[in-house]
This record gives C-alpha cells, structure tokens and sequence, in this order.
C-alpha cells in the first residue's frame, strides 16, 4: 500500500486522511475543527468520502463539516465538493448542513432568509454498501459496511479500517481524568466563569465558557476535544452538572458528541439546557448518531424572557438577531444578587435597533443589572452576522458593569477581550480575576 499518497491531519485523538490520486484529492471523513487544520495544510479536496460512522469521548468523524464550507463561501468559492457515501450517511450529513448553512440575513439585515447555498456546494453521489464506484477510468473506490478502500490502477492505496489508530482512546482519557483534582464539591457562594476559549470556527478556540455557582457547574456551548480543556483546569469531567446550548452553529456545539459518547457509555444522563426549538434541531442532529439520545439527555426546557429558578440560581434567556430558524441565545445568569450576561452570537447595531425596536436583541437595557458583561464581537468586517466592535464599545459606554469581548481571539485599544483559561469572580457584586 502506498502510503507516500496518504496525508494525516489532525493529532492523536482525532484525524482525518486525504488521498492523493490521479482523479483529485480524496477526504475520508470529517472532525471537529477540521477547517482550521485544512487552513494551515493548504490542501485543495476534490471529493470527501463519508466513512463508517465512529463515535469516541474525543470527538466523532461527522462533525465539523459546516466551517468546510463556511470558508468556501466567505472566500467566494462555489465550486462543489462531491460526497461519497451510503444513502443513509450522505443524507444525513446534507440535511445537517441544510439547517445552518443556507441561511443568512437579507441585504438590510433585519430578516432570516433562505439561500441555496448546499445545493450549489454539497454534490451527492450514493453507493450502495459493499459495491465499488469509480471514481475515473483509474481510480475506485470499495465502500464496506466498515471499511473504504481506495484502489489506482487496481493497486490498493489506501484502506480506512487500518488507518485507524489502535490507541484505546477512552482508556487514555479516563487516564488523563484520574489526574486532574476534582474541584471540591462545595456550595459556592459566589459566581464564576471560567473562560475556555475567546475564538470561533475560524480561528482560536471556540468560545465557550464554565459557570459555576451554589452546587452547579455548568458548561456553556461545549469545545472540541472536552477532556483537554478541563485537564488544563483540573476539573474532572463528570463534575459538569449542566451544559447549556445557545444554538446549533457547529463552532457551538463541537464537543457535544463527545459528551454524549461520554453519558451513553457510562449510562447516565446530562442535563441540556436550552429552547424547545434549539433542543429540536439538537435532536435531529444527534439522533442519527445516538438512537439512544432521549435515554442519556434531560432536556431542561428555559423560554425566553421567561427567568428560570434554577438550584438557587436565575437564568434568563433573550432571543438574539441571528441567522438560525431555531433561534441563537444570549443567557444572564443571577447568583445571589451577583450577575452575569453572555451575549451569544448576534447582530447587534444601532442602526438595526432604529428599525427593529421590537427586537428584544437590541434592548441595551438587558445589562443595566449586569456586573460582569461578555459580549461577542467582530473586528474586521461591519458587515458580517456578528457585532462590529465600534458598535459593541457604543453598549459598553451606556452601562455600569465590566464589559469583555469574544468570538474574536482578539481585542483592541478600544475592547479588553475575555482571557482564556482565566476565572472571572463575582462576589457581593465586585469582580475579580484570577489566572487558572
């Protein structure tokens, strides 16, 4: 087999291969963060080949494929890439893709519309299981139940099944658990964020958060590879009473599967907190790849604008200005009169809120109560989904409390952006911050 046509991208936990051939280069599968590993490679993919479905702590090989195509369009590449699979996978991952990448906003911003932007990108070519698809006069391609290879010239090239590392990925990362110090299980007093990523789908870690108060740790919008970010901090994974979603963009929801591998292993439920509508679509995401989703999830419904009594606790959630039919969130959460506001992805802008003074995303009034404030921004295009930073500075100059940036990787002299792997303290209404 020659191996010389095979390249490895990702690390021990999870990797993709792409196979150089005659006909183009060949992607088996996808990961999390994928596209942040194809930007750094350079390489161009012709066809993506959907292997058997794999599932471990770590990640699963189905996620991922959204910010694929999500830098095709924001580079202005429409050209198609063509998936490979059975019926059943490539719909899936189609109709996946259908529910966050073909919408946006209209020209003015202010309405959700539809764009048929999968159809143009997303080309399907079914394989029935255990059959052969030629792919050229000199290349084939065998798709197996469990297994993908890949022949040129009638020679084996490559081979999905011995590509698979033979690490025994849940044993290692029970290993690096049992070296973290759990976090006493106390009753705080106080308020805590940790911070665990500032970036977004593009760059960075993806934003994301740990709340902590009273008995519960919650985990909002999990990160890829979830067992890293909490060894860093020392806080054993089982320890996570609660994970909220604030909707289902990829970059949100990338170390979901991981959790749920987790819970369905061990046969415990986790608790999801989140909108019907989003928990909907969580539902259609998941389900394809757990059957036993209703078994392992609690569903912990919160309505918007409705505040939640939670375990000594209040969460109250908003309706943000995004581009996703279910719906985006941004959460306020109250402890003991010190409080704490997540903006969640939106578009906010003055301009916006003239025209759509309805919209509760637009109502600066929410952070008045607020002592801590992080708040997502973009510093580069005014123009994008997400809030410009000089609109984001016109909200920090009309409140009282502390005000941090994220979903950036970055800040300015104007905007201080949340750190990474630093705890923010909210104690009698005083902020303080701590390195982890």
């Amino acid at each position: 087999m020659k191996l010389n046509k095979v390249i490895q991208i990702g690390d021990k936990w999870l990797h993709i291969d792409i196979v150089k051939t005659s006909a183009g280069n060949i992607r088996i599968g996808t990961m999390p963060e994928l596209s942040k590993w194809l930007n750094k490679k350079n390489i161009v993919i012709h066809y993506v080949v959907l292997p058997p479905l794999n599932i471990t702590q770590a990640g699963d090989n189905y996620t991922g494929e959204e910010f694929v195509l999500w830098n095709k369009i924001y580079n202005n590449d429409f050209s198609p890439l063509i998936y490979i699979g059975e019926t059943k996978n490539v719909k899936y991952l189609y109709k996946r893709l259908l529910n966050t990448v073909n919408f946006t906003f209209n020209k003015n911003m202010t309405k959700i519309v539809r764009k048929k932007r999968i159809q143009r990108l997303f080309k399907k070519v079914y394989v029935r299981p255990n059959t052969t698809f030629h792919l050229s006069k000199n290349v084939k391609i065998y798709i197996a139940t469990d297994n993908i290879i890949i022949y040129e010239n009638n020679n084996p090239i490559y081979e999905w099944a011995m590509s698979q590392s033979f690490l025994n990925l849940n044993k290692k990362i029970e290993e690096i658990l049992l070296s973290t110090k759990k976090f006493k299980k106390k009753y705080l007093n106080y308020l805590e964020i940790i911070a665990l990523g500032n970036g977004n789908g593009f760059r960075g870690n993806t934003s994301n958060f740990i709340v902590r108060y009273a008995d519960r740790t919650i985990w909002i919008d999990v990160m890829a590879k979830p067992f890293l970010a909490l060894k860093k901090i020392k806080l054993h994974w089982d320890y996570i009473t609660d994970y909220f979603i604030s909707h289902i963009h990829e970059d949100h929801i990338e170390g979901l599967s991981a959790v749920l591998k987790r819970a369905s292993d061990s046969g415990k439920h986790i608790n999801i907190i989140t909108t019907k509508k989003i928990m909907k679509d969580l539902r259609k995401i998941y389900k394809f790849l757990f059957p036993d989703f209703d078994l392992i999830v609690n569903h912990i419904n919160i309505i918007p604008n409705v505040t939640l009594p939670y375990h000594h606790g209040y969460l109250t959630v908003r309706l943000n200005h995004h581009v996703l039919k279910s719906g985006t969130l941004g959460l306020k959460i109250q402890f003991k009169n010190n409080i704490f506001a997540l903006s969640g992805d939106t578009k906010y802008d003055s301009s916006l809120a003239l025209k759509m003074k309805n919209n509760p995303s637009f109502d600066i009034s929410w952070y008045n109560d607020c002592h801590l404030i992080f708040h997502e921004v973009e510093f580069e295009n005014p123009n994008t989904v997400h809030t410009f930073y000089t609109e984001v500075a016109k909200i920090m100059e009309k409140i009282k409390g502390k005000l941090f940036v994220y979903h950036s990787s970055s800040e300015n002299f104007l905007l201080k952006g949340v750190k990474e792997y630093t705890r923010y303290i909210i104690k009698q209404g005083k902020v303080r911050i701590k390195k982890c």
